[in-house]
């Protein structure tokens, strides 16, 4: 078949049907339509989830807020040198991760890292959808007392956390099948609203605390022991949560309207908007421990918001 390239100056390019379909081809130029703002706002979306809230809350109790806050920005700041080399590509050609490995491994030999990406990809989206399963399972026991009766095994859980597993995983596939175009107006709205509402949580845990207090409340009360190599494995520990997108990061910057709309998005979305998250974390559980008087020894208890074995702090 024939493939028109004229957008990138290639002019028109004969493929064979066997290695090509839609999603591989060099995206058109009108299609191109991605700014900052929705760089910006798609890293927003990915940030707001229990796992980096716990990743916060854990170094937070290692080295105390302000220096676990530098761990982040450390971490996030350095990969995005990363996405920007690799996101460079995507904008410029407009093609995916698969496309751009065929010019390292060849047609065939791209199959490997594809396959490879796709087994990370499972492992990655089942954890997320058991997080997300389990806030779903804990809202419900909240208003609804007869859902957490449900203890029917299933497949190894309960059969409330597995109805709330199932449900997680279809809206989940639903906005998949939307499509690219459809995730960039799903994070428009939805990734600074849910980020406003964790303001709200710790702007509330500051109000019951009467200030900002409980920032330095925990590096009050255990030594912090934050040597050099202590901030490194922290710091790379972090690093890698998101490296995976520092492969694939082309699959979103071939929408870019350009190389600046890119840059700038991902520099205020993934270090500035990460390290903003962290600061909320941290404020959200220091706040909680500090209200309620939780002994150290039992404050790890509480990084996991959704923890099912959490006992409420006022006994």
């Amino acid at each position: 078949m024939e493939l028109d390239l004229e957008d990138y100056d290639q002019g028109n390019v004969r493929v064979s049907s066997k290695y090509f379909n839609e999603n591989l081809a060099p995206l058109p130029k009108k299609l191109k339509d991605w700014t900052w703002v929705n760089f910006t706002t798609v890293w927003a979306g990915m940030v707001h989830n229990v796992v980096q809230f716990e990743i916060a809350g854990l170094l937070t109790f290692e080295f105390g807020p302000l220096v676990a806050l530098l761990v982040t920005g450390a971490a996030y700041g350095t990969e995005l040198f990363a996405m920007y080399l690799n996101g460079h590509m995507g904008t410029k050609w407009g093609i995916p991760f698969p496309t751009s490995v065929r010019s390292t491994y060849g047609i065939r030999g791209s199959y490997i890292p594809v396959v490879l990406r796709a087994f990370s990809a499972l492992f990655f989206f089942a954890v997320q959808t058991y997080v997300g399963a389990t806030m779903i399972n804990s809202v419900m026991g909240l208003y609804f007392p007869w859902w957490s009766s449900m203890k029917a095994d299933v497949l190894g859980m309960h059969l409330n956390l597995a109805i709330s597993f199932l449900l997680f995983w279809l809206a989940n596939l639903l906005a998949l099948f939307k499509g690219m175009r459809e995730v960039k107006y799903f994070e428009l709205v939805l990734g600074p609203a849910i980020l406003a509402a964790f303001v709200g949580m710790m702007v509330y845990g500051l109000y019951l605390a009467h200030g900002i207090e409980p920032l330095f409340y925990l590096s009050s009360i255990r030594h912090v022991n934050a040597t050099p190599y202590a901030l490194l494995l922290a710091t790379a520990s972090l690093a890698g949560a998101y490296s995976t997108l520092v492969l694939n990061i082309m699959d979103f910057t071939r929408f870019a309207r350009s190389q600046r709309d890119q840059v700038i998005g991902q520099a205020i979305g993934f270090p500035g908007i990460f390290v903003a998250f962290s600061l909320i974390a941290a404020g959200t559980i220091s706040s909680l421990i500090y209200v309620f008087h939780v002994p150290y020894s039992k404050a790890m208890t509480y990084v996991n918001p959704v923890n099912p074995d959490r006992r409420d702090p006022r006994g």
